[in-house]
């Protein structure tokens, strides 16, 4: 497949514009999505999305701590967590066997270009924390591909390209030097919340904001 020109980067503050950081990875990444489109439209804010590789901010930001799935203490407490949010806000949680998401991250950049990035995210959060499907199970992207309306090996092809490997590893350092160290976050102009359970900041500071 030849690679789409990507769309020119948008600069904070030129008009109503939320940037979203998260990972495929996050399950508190999927709690925020299934809510914030929603909330970005009703106040006429345009979302931005990033993905990136959420380990890989931590330890860029100095975060060296051991991974939530191998403090098993703090997993359970995180586990229940999660199926509270999941029960409040009435959408289905399954946990995917793998949580490598590389791939789904890239592809992200593929929806971007062609304007589809909140129905992609939508459907890949849907299969790995909506229904538990394993991340590195290469049929799921031509599934994908099909669900998208988009010819079925596009997207697998598309994240073993080294130009767009290339592309994605970019936009991580540029989350890294940005100071992303965590997922979700959501920034709007120098204002910056981290956590799936500060959407309800988000949507007051868009309401007193106009």
């Amino acid at each position: 497949m030849t690679l789409p020109a990507a769309h020119p980067t948008k600069k904070i503050g030129e008009d109503r514009v939320v940037d979203v950081f998260f990972d495929f990875a996050s399950p508190f990444s999927y709690l925020a999505m299934c809510r914030l489109p929603g909330i970005a439209e009703q106040y006429q804010y345009r979302l931005i999305y990033h993905a990136f590789n959420v380990a890989d901010a931590k330890k860029a930001a100095g975060n060296y701590g051991p991974s939530n799935r191998d403090v098993p203490a703090k997993l359970a407490a995180l586990s229940s967590d999660l199926k509270r949010w999941a029960k409040k806000l009435q959408v289905p949680l399954q946990f995917p066997p793998r949580y490598q998401c590389d791939a789904w991250n890239i592809g992200c950049l593929l929806a971007s270009d062609r304007g589809d990035e909140r129905v992609y995210t939508r459907e890949v959060y849907a299969r790995i924390w909506g229904r538990g499907v394993d991340p590195e199970d290469a049929n799921q992207l031509s599934e994908v591909s099909s669900a998208m309306g988009w010819p079925a090996s596009d997207l697998e092809d598309y994240v073993v390209m080294p130009e767009a490997r290339k592309r994605y590893l970019a936009e991580c350092e540029k989350c890294h030097a940005e100071g992303v160290f965590g997922a979700p976050i959501m920034r709007i102009g120098e204002e910056l919340w981290w956590g799936n359970d500060r959407l309800s900041f988000v949507e007051q500071w868009m309401s007193d904001n106009g």
